[in-house]
Formats: C-alpha cells, sequence, structure tokens
C-alpha cells in the first residue's frame, strides 16, 4: 500500500535526484516524488509500504542540500490539493499547451506509485555502445533501461525506457548532441516497439551467447582491439570440435579489460553477450572438460568445473559491498572470495557483480531470486557463460580467496 510523506524545508535548488539521494537505500517508485515549493519549501514523496516510509521518518531534522527538512505523514488527497493549487498559482504564467500538460499531470497523481515509463529510439550508435554510455549521453535524466543494438524496421538502433514520459519527451531535445565523436538521431518510441525489442531478445539463440559463426576477427573488433595477436582469442570446442559459444581473450593492458567488461549486456548479431574475468587455469580445465585432448598440465582451480556456475548480478547500488551480497545469497554458504565486484574505468563501483557457485544446481536455484527486493532495488541476476581472463593486475579485492 502506497504510504505518502510530505516533507517541509527543502532548498529552492534541490531536485528529485536530490530527494531520491536523502532516501539512500529506501525504495521509491518510480514517479513517486512531486515538489510543490512555495513559501514551506514542500514536497511529496510516495513509498511503496509503510514500514519504508517509518524508516524515512526518522530522516526528519536531517539535512538536504544545506537546509534542514522536517517529515510529515500525509495521503493522497492532500497532496492532490497542494499540487493543484500550485498549478493553479501558476496557471497565468502557462501556455495553454503547457497548461494541458500540467493537468494531464495532475489527473495522473492517483497513479503516484504506477507512473508509466517514455521510450525513444537512438540510431548512429556504435554497436559496442553500453547502457553506461547511454546513461552519460542523457544526463540529468533517469534512464530506467536500454536495449542496445536492435532492429528498429529497416535499421538498427536502440531503445531506452525513461522512469516517466516528460522525461521522455525532454530526450528529445538531445537530437544530434554527440556521444564522443559520434552524432546521435534521438527519435519517438512506444511501448510497443519496446515489448518487440524484448521479445527479440528472448528469441535470441541461446540467450545471453555468441553466435556460433563468430570468426576471431569479429570478436576483436567487437572488444575494440584488432590488432590482438588471432592467438590471444581462443573458441571454446566441443567433443566434436565444433565451434561453441563461449570464447576467451586474453588482455594485457589494463585499459583494454576495463573496456572489454563495460560490453556485458551488449547486443551480437540477435543475442546479448555476459562478460566477466576469469583465470588461465580456470580456461584450460573447461577446454579439456569439453575436449580431452585440450587438457594442459599445471594447477588447476578447484572453483569451477561447470560453464555455467556463475551469477552475473546488476541493479545494485554503486557502494555494494561483497558481505552484503554474500547475506542475499546467505543459504548457499558462500566466501568472500566466491564475489568479484566489478568496477568502471576509474575504480568506482558499477553495482554490479560476479558470483560463483559450487554446483551448476546452486547457479540455477540462485537466479529463481531474479527480481526480488535487495538494499532498494530489484536485483538482476544472469547466469553467464562467456568468458574472458587478463593477465596483468587485476586489482580486484574478491580475487583473493576470503571466507
Amino acid at each position: 500500500m502506497t504510504t505518502i510523506l510530505r516533507l517541509e524545508g527543502l532548498d529552492v535548488n534541490a531536485g528529485t535526484k536530490d530527494i531520491r539521494g536523502f532516501f539512500e537505500a529506501l525504495h521509491i517508485p518510480d514517479g513517486g516524488v512531486y515538489i510543490v515549493g512555495g513559501s514551506l519549501g514542500e514536497a511529496f514523496i510516495a513509498f511503496g509500504t509503510e514500514s519504508e516510509a517509518q524508516l524515512a521518518l526518522q530522516r526528519s531534522g536531517n539535512l538536504l542540500k544545506g537546509s534542514m527538512v522536517t517529515l510529515h505523514l500525509s495521503s493522497m488527497e492532500e497532496m492532490e490539493k497542494k499540487l493543484e493549487r500550485s498549478l493553479k498559482e501558476k496557471k497565468t504564467l502557462l501556455t495553454a499547451d503547457a497548461g494541458t500538460a500540467l493537468s494531464d499531470e495532475v489527473s495522473n497523481l492517483e497513479h503516484a506509485s504506477d507512473s508509466r515509463p517514455g521510450y525513444v529510439r537512438l540510431f548512429g550508435l556504435p554497436a559496442s555502445t553500453t547502457k553506461d554510455d547511454i546513461c552519460e549521453f542523457f544526463k540529468g535524466l533517469h534512464v530506467q533501461e536500454a536495449i542496445v543494438n536492435v532492429e528498429l524496421g529497416i535499421s538498427r538502433g536502440s531503445l531506452v525506457k525513461f522512469a516517466s514520459k516528460q522525461e521522455a519527451t525532454n530526450a528529445l531535445g538531445f537530437n544530434q548532441q554527440l556521444l564522443g565523436s559520434t552524432s546521435v538521431e534521438v527519435r519517438g518510441a512506444d511501448e510497443k516497439m519496446w515489448e518487440g525489442a524484448l521479445q527479440e531478445c528472448r528469441n535470441a539463440i541461446d540467450d545471453w551467447n555468441l553466435p556460433r559463426n563468430i570468426t576471431k576477427t569479429d570478436i576483436k573488433e567487437l572488444f575494440g582491439c584488432p590488432g590482438m595477436p588471432h592467438k590471444d582469442v581462443l573458441h571454446l570446442l566441443d567433443e566434436t570440435r565444433s565451434l561453441t559459444d563461449t570464447a576467451f581473450l586474453t588482455f594485457k593492458r589494463p585499459e583494454d579489460f576495463d573496456y572489454a567488461i563495460n560490453l556485458s549486456g551488449c547486443h551480437v548479431g540477435s543475442g546479448n553477450i555476459e562478460v566477466t574475468p576469469i583465470t588461465k587455469n580456470v580456461m584450460w580445465e573447461m577446454m579439456a572438460k569439453n575436449h580431452p585432448r585440450n587438457q594442459r598440465t599445471g594447477p588447476t582451480d578447484p572453483r569451477l568445473h561447470a560453464a555455467r556456475r556463475h551469477i552475473f548480478i546488476r541493479n545494485m547500488p554503486a557502494n555494494v559491498k561483497r558481505s552484503q551480497i554474500r547475506s542475499l545469497f546467505c543459504k548457499f554458504n558462500l566466501c568472500l572470495g566466491d564475489i568479484v565486484l566489478l568496477q568502471d574505468g576509474e575504480g568506482g563501483g558499477r553495482g554490479e557483480a560476479v558470483v560463483t557457485f559450487e554446483s551448476e544446481e546452486q547457479a540455477a536455484l540462485a537466479q529463481t531470486m531474479h527480481g526480488e527486493e535487495f538494499l532498494g532495488t530489484k536485483v538482476l541476476l544472469t547466469r553467464i557463460n562467456i568468458y574472458f581472463f587478463f593477465t596483468g593486475d587485476l586489482s580486484h579485492p574478491g580475487h583473493r580467496k576470503q571466507c
């Protein structure tokens, strides 16, 4: 049940993002923040549950963007009245079209926790574009999700989902702006297009795998390293010596590694790929398991004897800790060393991790937790089997086994 809180004392320069940051780790539904302003500096926040609203009330008296704010229990009725009054005061300053738009906004307030998302299409982006790139391009807007490199009519492009239709409308103003050195075309889209793209992903060849006919040259171009020697790209072969959907790359430069890790989730052809670190010993174990003649001598890693014991977990806070992730999977008796936190190019957290389980059965059971609430968000879990390894120093704390 949605619970409404009224906030007083909001700084005039504070925005929706500041309010959401103030209630860090508490889940506010999309479209659940409404700023009224006025002499009292008021705002209304809709929480999905009464318990989260009670936790939010404990932050009354704290500073938000330098101003002390107070919090009070409110209701949908009070919020609507305040917003309607605020709109009437501003009505004389609005054009007829803009006034229509605000009236529509008021009519949708009854569904504060069910705000409808908006969508746009992007054309002209490189195939290696990631969701992080798109979020950076639309800086200041709330990008909920992105699907890159999908079929959109007679050409391929990317679809972006925003928290509200208004934000999607604002996104149209980014048309022909640059992402790096590329001019991006931004067009409107709708929910039907988004659902169609999702269906394309569901129908992809062996979801989350490489196309089996992809060449070493294709792989090197995908990872932005066309000069990499062919010997540093290895396909995993099956018992009949045929190509599988798994490949290994050896990187020797940290910047190449950072670029590669950001390709997780990219579309290649009609499918997605997932990228995760792996050791050389584990790679040889996997190759030997699929084809005994690939067996190499040397130490082995007892933590992996099958390709799908890994879970890629995302949509977590950027500052998530391995101990917190271990608590999410408490019934699996994980060690801290089983969890690798993924970092961006500057060493900051990405809210993503790779978790290794003792067996494929445990990984499959863990995947059933996909979409569960964790640290204020719904975590997204994917079993993965696309690997690469890096011969340099990864500087990831999770690479050292800790229990």
